[in-house]
């Protein structure tokens, strides 16, 4: 889904300097700009975490929330 990730990219440059928490349902996201993305594994929700991209985007992070997360980068 290449438009999906180019939506996800251009939503999180434009709001960057906001402060703005980009959250995703969709392959990939975490690596296109989003913060957090919801995937089902093994039919459970579960969620990547990209502390990288919140920090971008200038929110506070907190190691315990991604010990949570199934996919951290």
């Amino acid at each position: 889904m290449p438009e999906v990730s180019k939506v996800v990219a251009d939503v999180s440059s434009k709001s960057k300097s906001k402060s703005t928490l980009v959250v995703a349902e969709s392959p990939n996201a975490c690596k296109t700009g989003s913060s957090i993305n919801f995937v089902v594994v093994d039919n459970k929700l579960k969620f990547e975490y990209n502390k990288n991209n919140a920090v971008k985007a200038g929110l506070k992070t907190n190691d315990d929330f991604k010990a949570l997360a199934i996919n951290v980068e």
